[in-house]
């Protein structure tokens, strides 16, 4: 669904009815609104990429142990960002309006890159990153 001038929200009800659902690609779009809770059900949800979209709110929290790719760029979420499962293996995450610390931690095994410059973050950069052996990428500024 990316790339079609797409406006408008997305309901929990859609969301809760796609049992099955594994990828959600809507980015380049004019969507708004929060993004459903009922991501938090999602329990095959692979990819989630709803970038340059107009999304507000916080992030929703992502329980899904197939959860692989995150991509929710250039919206205007807010919050602090959550835990993620530890199967993650990319955060993109810039040009939001997140706030706290870099939450960031050894149990991110397979994490390869984490990006979340222009952002309101604070705080140290955490030690435990020098765990993490398959990141080379490390956006924060």
């Amino acid at each position: 669904l990316s790339e079609n001038y797409l406006s408008g929200t997305i309901s929990n009800n859609i969301i809760n009815n796609l049992k099955k659902l594994i990828l959600m690609e809507m980015s380049n779009n004019k969507l708004e609104g929060t993004l459903p809770n009922a991501f938090s059900n999602s329990r095959l949800l692979y990819t989630l990429t709803v970038d340059n979209n107009l999304f507000t709110g916080t992030m929703p929290l992502l329980k899904s142990k197939m959860l692989q790719y995150i991509y929710i760029r250039y919206n205007f979420l807010t919050g602090t960002l959550p835990k993620f499962s530890n199967t993650i293996l990319y955060l993109a995450a810039e040009g939001n309006q997140f706030h706290g610390n870099i939450n960031i931690d050894e149990t991110y095994i397979s994490l390869s890159s984490y990006e979340v410059s222009d952002n309101y973050l604070t705080g140290f950069i955490p030690s435990e990153i020098s765990k993490l052996n398959e990141l080379n990428a490390f956006y924060v500024n």
